[in-house]
C-alpha cells in the first residue's frame, strides 16, 4: 500500500511541470506585425567588409536584390558568410515599438542608412560567438512604412532568421515571452530545487548516488534557465548565458553518467567501465574545449557540434549498459531504461530538427523527455532510500538482539549457578529441604526472563478491530484500584470528550497501561497522585501518565531502554522495551521524560 501511495505521489508531483509545459502557448506574437516583402543579397567573399566603418557611413547594396519567401538560407551562397536581407516595416502607430527576432548568428540592423542595432561583432576578423538568443530590437516610430535592412554574418551552415521577425510593443513582447517560456523558467527552478534536495540528502546519508543526482539536477536546472529568453530581461549578457548553457549541459551529463556507474556498483565492473570512461570524457570536454572556444582556439559552433555527436554516442552506450543490467533482472535498470529511452528519443528528435530542419520550429520534446527521465531516477532513489532504511532497521534489530542475548545469558547465569550448586548437594546426599523454595524461586525467575524475552522478540500484531481506548484505560484503573488505594495513591483522568475508536489489540494496550501504572505506583511508595490525560492531538490520540515520585536521575534516564538495565531490586529492565515494542507495532510512539517539577511523564501517541 505504501508503494502505491508513493508512486501516486511521485506521479502527482510530476504532473505539475508537465501540465505547465502543456499549458504554455506560443505567446501573443501579433501576426499583423510580421515583416514581409523579403529580399536578399549575398556579399561576395572578396567584397566582405572587415573593420567597422565610420559612424553614419553604411554602404547598402543598391542592386542585385532578389525576392525570397523565407529569410533563412537563401540560394546562391557560394561560400559567402555575409547575407543582406531587407523587408518592409508595416505601417501603423506603436507604443515603445520593437522587433522580436532570432538570427544566425551576428548581425547589424539598419534603417534610413544608419546602423540602429548591432549584435555580436559581425565585422571582426575572428568574431567571438555569443549564441543566437531571441532579441528585442528597439524601433523608432518614424521608420515604419519604410525598409529595414539586416547585414548578417554566420560561418555555420545556417544563416538568416531562425523564426519570423515580428514588430510589437515592448509590454506585449514581455507578456508574450512570459506566456511562451514561463513554464520552462519555472521548470528550471524545479530542477534546481530537486537537485539541492538530493545534495542535502547525500550529506545526511553519505551516498554518492544522491550527490551525483543532485549535481545533475542543479546543472540541468541552470541549463533549462539559460535556454529561456526571460533570463535576458534580468541580466542581458548573451555570451555568459551561452557558455553557461553548454557548460551546465556537459556537467549535467557528466553527473548522470557518474550516477549510473555508482548505482550499479562494482558487481559489473567490466560493463560499467564504459560509463566511467564516458563521464570522464565529458568532464574533460568541459575543462578543455570550453576554455579553448572562449580563447578562440577552436570555433564554438564546432565545439557544440562535436558535443552533440558525443551526446548521441553517450545515449547509445547508456542504453546498452542499462539493457545489460535489465536483462539480468535489475529492477532499477529497467526503470532507468524506460526514462533514458524517452529522453534519448526526445533529445535525438530535437537535435535532428535543430540541425537539419531549422525552419520547422517544432516543440522542444526534450523538456518532456527530461521530466520522464527525472522521475524515473527519483523513483530509483526512493527505492534506494527504502532499502537503506530496511537495512538500517535490520542492523539495529541485530544489535538489539545481540544485546538482549548477552543480557539473557548474564541474567540466567546467576540462578543457574544457584541451582547447579543445590543439585550438587542433592547428588552428594547433603540436601536441606529448606532450600527447595529457593530453587523454585530461581526457576520462576528464569521462566519470567524467558517469557519477557519472547514477548519482546516476537510481539503479536495488533488486532484489526476498533476499540475505545478510554474504556480500556478505565478497565485497567478498576483492576488496580484496590492496590492504589492501599498504597495511598489517587488516580485522576481528564479527557477532552472528542476521542474516537482506534484499531488496536485490546490485551496488548492493557498490558502497556498496567506496566506504566505499576511503574508510577512503585515510584511513589508513600502515596501521591497519578494524573492521566487523554485527548486528541491532530490525527493522533495522546495519552499522558504523570506521577509525583522521586523521578529518575539523569544518568539513569540516559540508559532507560537498555536491555536488563533497571533501578528496581527485582526488575528485569525489559518492561519499558516491551511497552515501546507494542506501541511501535501499533504505529505509535512512547516517550518517558522527567517533569520540570517532581516526578516523571510517560507520553503515548497512537494514530487515529
Amino acid at each position: 500500500m505504501k508503494r502505491i501511495l508513493l508512486t501516486f505521489l511521485l506521479f502527482a508531483i510530476g504532473l505539475i511541470p508537465i501540465a505547465a509545459l502543456w499549458a504554455s502557448g506560443s505567446g501573443e506574437w501579433n501576426p499583423s506585425g510580421r515583416l514581409s516583402g523579403w529580399e536578399y543579397f549575398w556579399e561576395k567573399p572578396e567584397e566582405e567588409v572587415i573593420g567597422r566603418p565610420e559612424p553614419g557611413l553604411v554602404t547598402v547594396p543598391s542592386a542585385g536584390w532578389a525576392s525570397i519567401d523565407s529569410p533563412l538560407n537563401p540560394p546562391g551562397r557560394n561560400g559567402s558568410n555575409v547575407l543582406w536581407l531587407r523587408a518592409d516595416l508595416p505601417a501603423g502607430t506603436w507604443r515603445d515599438p520593437g522587433l522580436a527576432a532570432r538570427l544566425y548568428e551576428m548581425y547589424e540592423v539598419m534603417a534610413e542608412g544608419k546602423v540602429i542595432y548591432t549584435y555580436g561583432t559581425p565585422r571582426a576578423e575572428n568574431p567571438a560567438y555569443q549564441g543566437t538568443p531571441l532579441r528585442f530590437i528597439p524601433l523608432n516610430q518614424e521608420w515604419f512604412g519604410g525598409k529595414l535592412y539586416f547585414r548578417i554574418y554566420s560561418g555555420k551552415a545556417n544563416i538568416g532568421f531562425m523564426q519570423d521577425a515580428v514588430v510589437m510593443e515592448q509590454a506585449q513582447y514581455i507578456r508574450s515571452l512570459l506566456k511562451e517560456q514561463g513554464s520552462r523558467f519555472i521548470l528550471g527552478f524545479f530542477y534546481l530545487l530537486v537537485g539541492m534536495a538530493a545534495i542535502y540528502i547525500a550529506m545526511r546519508v553519505n551516498q554518492k548516488e544522491f550527490l551525483s543526482f543532485g549535481a545533475f539536477g542543479v546543472f540541468f536546472g541552470i541549463y533549462t534557465l539559460c535556454r529561456t529568453a526571460i533570463l535576458y530581461l534580468l541580466f542581458d549578457v548573451p555570451k555568459l548565458w551561452t557558455y553557461l548553457e553548454l557548460a551546465s549541459l556537459i556537467l549535467g551529463c557528466t553527473a548522470i553518467l557518474a550516477f549510473m556507474e555508482q548505482l550499479f556498483g562494482e558487481s559489473y565492473s567490466r560493463i560499467n567501465r564504459g560509463l566511467r570512461i564516458l563521464w570522464k570524457v565529458h568532464l574533460l570536454y568541459a575543462m578543455v574545449l570550453l576554455p579553448a572556444a572562449e580563447w578562440r582556439l577552436v570555433p564554438f559552433p564546432k565545439v557544440l557540434a562535436f558535443y552533440q555527436l558525443l551526446l548521441l554516442f553517450s545515449m547509445a552506450v547508456s542504453i546498452g549498459v542499462l539493457l545489460y543490467h535489465a536483462r539480468h533482472g535489475n529492477r532499477d535498470a529497467r526503470i532507468l531504461l524506460l526514462g533514458t529511452l524517452c529522453f534519448s528519443a526526445a533529445g535525438a528528435v530535437d537535435i535532428y530538427t535543430n540541425v537539419l530542419l531549422p525552419a520547422a520550429h517544432p516543440p522542444q520534446l526534450s523538456y518532456i523527455g527530461m521530466l520522464v527521465f527525472l522521475f524515473a531516477v527519483i523513483s530509483v532513489l526512493v527505492r534506494l532510500l527504502i532499502q537503506m532504511k530496511v537495512q538500517l532497521n535490520h542492523s539495529e534489530k541485530l544489535s538489539v538482539a545481540g544485546r538482549l542475548a548477552a543480557g539473557v545469558a548474564h541474567e540466567i547465569r546467576n540462578p543457574v549457578t544457584v541451582l547447579s550448586g543445590y543439585l550438587q548437594l542433592m547428588k552428594n546426599g547433603r540436601m536441606n529441604p529448606d532450600v527447595i523454595p529457593v530453587m523454585l524461586d530461581e526457576v520462576n525467575r528464569i521462566n519470567s526472563i524467558i517469557n519477557e524475552f519472547l514477548l519482546l522478540s516476537k510481539p503479536d500484531k495488533p488486532a484489526n478491530e476498533k476499540h475505545d481506548v478510554a474504556l480500556i484505560l478505565g478497565e485497567v484503573i478498576s483492576f488496580l484500584k484496590a492496590e492504589a488505594e492501599e498504597a495511598g495513591i489517587r488516580v485522576s483522568v481528564s479527557t477532552d470528550g472528542r476521542l474516537g475508536s482506534i484499531r488496536c489489540s485490546k490485551d496488548q494496550l492493557k498490558q502497556v497501561f498496567i506496566n506504566v501504572m505499576k511503574n508510577a505506583m512503585e515510584a511513589m511508595p508513600g502515596g501521591g497522585p497519578i494524573d492521566i490525560e487523554l485527548r486528541r492531538d491532530g490525527r493522533e490520540l495522546l495519552i499522558r501518565f504523570l506521577d509525583a515520585g522521586e523521578g529518575i536521575a539523569g544518568k539513569d534516564m540516559e540508559r532507560l531502554g537498555e536491555p536488563f538495565y533497571t533501578t528496581k531490586e527485582n526488575g528485569t529492565g525489559l518492561g519499558l522495551m516491551i511497552c515501546q515494542s507494542i506501541i511501535s507495532h501499533h504505529q505509535g510512539n512512547l516517550v518517558l521524560y522527567g517533569r520540570p517539577e517532581k516526578g516523571t511523564c510517560v507520553e503515548i501517541r497512537l494514530p487515529l
